[in-house]
C-alpha cells in the first residue's frame, strides 16, 4: 500500500466520521456535510448530491459544492442524459476517465470535467440518489483504490441519509400526535364549555322576554359564541386537516384561498365552517363556492381598505351559505364591483340560490351567497 493510498484512505475515513459527527451532534440534514466532505477527501473541483424522482427518470440536484455549483443547484436532469444510467443499470460505482466525462448536462458550463466518480447512495436494496465527484480536465485521474474508498464513503452517506429520514419521520409523528391531542382538547373541552355557556345565555335571554333590549344584546353574544365555535372547528380541521380528509374538499380549498390572499389583504382572513360542507357540495357547487370566496376576498383586498375580514361557510337546512364580511369602507361605488358581483350572483342562480350585499353591522360590507343543495 503506497503512502498516497494511505493518505487517501485517511481522508475518506475522516470524511465518513465528519458525516456521522454532524448528524449526531446537530440532527441537521447530512447532505451538505456529505458534499463538502467528499470534495475535500477526493481533492475534487465539484461534488453534487442528486436524488432520484419517484419514477427514477430524473435526478434533482439537491446539493452542489465547488466550481459551477450555483449553475447546478436544483436542476432536474434526465437519467438517460447523464452518467447516472451506468450506475443505475449496474448498481455499482463507476469511474470515468477524462475522455468519457464530457457530460455538460450533468456538470454545467462552469466546469470542463476530467476524471469523474459516480457513486450510488443506497437506501436498503434500492438506490436513492447519486454522489458525483469531478475534477477538472487535465488533473490526475482517480485510481481504482480511490473508487473503492469513495464507494464505501457513499455507502456510509446513504446510511446517514436513511437515519436522517427516520429522525424526520419520528419528529413528524410526534408533531402529528401533538396536533391530534390539541384538536381533541379543543373539541372535548373548549367547544363543549362554549356550547354550555351559549345555552345558559339563551336561557337568560328567554327569561328577559322578547323585545327587551338586554335580551337582544344577550342573543347577539350567543351568535358571537356560535361563530367562535365554528372557527374553533375550522382550527381543529386545520390541525387534523388534510392528513385524513379530502385535500380537494371545499374546506381545504377555502382555507388555501384565504391563505393565498393574505399578502393582498394585508392580514389573514378568519375562516369558519359549520355542517357537512364537504359531503354536501358536489364538484360543480364546490367550484362555484371557491370561486365566490376568491372573488369576494379579492374585492376586499382591492377596494375595502379593511383591517379584518371573515369567511363563514355553513350548511343550513337545504342550503349552503357563504358569508364574507369585512370592516372596510363599504361599497362606495357598486359599479366598480358590478362585474364580479354579477358573476357571483350568476353562480348562485345556477344552483337556485341568491346573493345579497349590504352594509355590515358596525361598518364594512356583508356579502351573503346562498345555493340550494340537490
Amino acid at each position: 500500500m503506497t503512502v498516497k493510498h494511505v493518505d487517501a484512505g485517511q481522508r475518506w475515513l475522516r470524511a465518513a466520521a465528519e458525516i456521522g459527527s454532524a448528524l449526531l451532534s446537530t440532527g441537521a440534514d447530512p447532505m451538505p456535510a456529505i458534499a463538502t466532505s467528499a470534495l475535500d477527501a477526493a481533492a475534487a473541483d465539484l461534488v453534487t448530491v442528486g436524488l432520484l424522482t419517484p419514477d427514477q427518470r430524473e435526478i434533482v440536484v439537491e446539493i452542489a459544492v465547488g466550481e459551477g455549483a450555483d449553475d447546478l443547484l436544483a436542476q432536474r436532469l434526465l437519467v438517460s442524459d447523464t452518467a447516472a444510467a451506468l450506475v443505475l443499470d449496474g448498481g455499482q460505482a463507476v469511474l470515468l476517465a477524462a475522455a468519457q466525462a464530457g457530460d455538460p448536462a450533468q456538470f454545467g458550463p462552469a466546469l470542463d470535467p476530467g476524471p469523474v466518480l459516480v457513486l450510488p447512495l443506497p437506501a436498503g436494496a434500492r438506490v436513492r440518489g447519486l454522489l458525483t465527484v469531478a475534477r477538472r480536465r487535465g488533473r490526475a485521474a482517480f485510481s481504482v483504490d480511490e473508487l473503492e474508498l469513495a464507494a464505501a464513503f457513499a455507502t456510509c452517506a446513504g446510511v446517514a441519509l436513511e437515519l436522517a429520514d427516520s429522525r424526520t419521520a419520528e419528529k413528524r409523528l410526534v408533531l402529528l400526535e401533538d396536533r391530534d391531542r390539541i384538536a381533541r382538547d379543543l373539541h372535548d373541552h373548549v367547544i363543549q364549555e362554549l356550547f354550555a355557556i351559549g345555552l345558559r345565555l339563551e336561557s337568560v335571554a328567554t327569561g328577559l322576554g322578547r323585545g327587551n333590549s338586554a335580551a337582544q344584546k344577550v342573543s347577539e353574544r350567543v351568535e358571537d359564541i356560535d361563530r367562535t365555535i365554528r372557527r374553533i372547528r375550522t382550527t381543529i380541521f386545520a390541525l387534523r386537516g388534510p392528513l385524513d380528509l379530502n385535500t380537494d374538499g371545499v374546506r381545504q380549498q377555502v382555507i388555501e384561498i384565504a391563505s393565498d390572499l393574505t399578502p393582498a389583504l394585508g392580514f389573514p382572513a378568519r375562516v369558519a365552517f359549520d355542517g357537512p360542507v364537504d359531503l354536501t357540495a358536489d364538484p360543480d357547487l364546490a367550484d362555484d363556492i371557491t370561486a365566490v370566496v376568491r372573488e369576494a376576498l379579492t374585492n376586499v383586498a382591492k377596494h375595502a381598505r379593511a383591517s379584518s375580514a371573515s369567511v363563514d361557510v355553513s350548511v343550513v337546512a337545504s342550503e349552503i351559505v357563504v358569508i364574507v364580511e369585512d370592516d372596510g369602507v363599504g361599497l362606495v361605488d357598486p359599479q366598480r364591483h358590478s362585474g364580479g358581483l354579477g358573476n357571483m350572483r350568476a353562480r348562485a342562480e345556477l344552483h337556485s340560490g341568491t346573493m345579497s350585499v349590504e352594509p355590515a353591522t358596525g361598518g364594512g360590507t356583508l356579502l351573503t351567497w346562498r345555493a340550494c343543495l340537490r
